[in-house]
């Protein structure tokens, strides 16, 4: 079963999340902090879905995913981000080249081509099945 890990600074929103994938029959992970969600990571190296909550700042956020990018352990990861196009313009071409730089994926969730929990279920796929 692919791991769902949440991480956001609000914990409302924290909680929504996880319940809302939990209904889904997800195994689910939150955190409030990128550096607990590195230190997860780090620690269950298994394949995983990260959602990133949109009320993560921009600079905690680039460094993250920077510290995903370049730790090949973590590269196994999609990366879903809920909220990219609430970021700069700047720092979105930033943190959407530093993922396809490497062929991950980031996905703007607000962009509303799908419900959170189908988009989840279709990266959870992708990392079980890849092509």
């Amino acid at each position: 079963m692919i791991h769902i890990l949440v991480v956001s600074l609000n914990p409302g929103n924290l909680a929504f999340y996880t319940k809302l994938l939990m209904r889904e029959q997800f195994e689910v992970t939150a955190v409030l902090t990128a550096e607990q969600g590195l230190e997860y990571l780090i620690t269950h190296p298994a394949p995983c879905v990260v959602l990133v909550d949109v009320t993560m700042p921009a600079d905690p956020l680039i460094d993250f995913l920077t510290t995903i990018a370049f730790t090949p352990l973590l590269r196994r990861n999609t990366i879903v981000y809920a909220g990219i196009g609430a970021m700069t313009l700047h720092l979105r071409s930033e943190a959407v080249h530093l993922m396809e730089t490497i062929g991950m994926s980031l996905i703007d969730l607000n962009e509303g081509r799908f419900p959170l929990s189908r988009e989840v279920t279709r990266l959870a796929l992708r990392l079980q099945f890849p092509s």
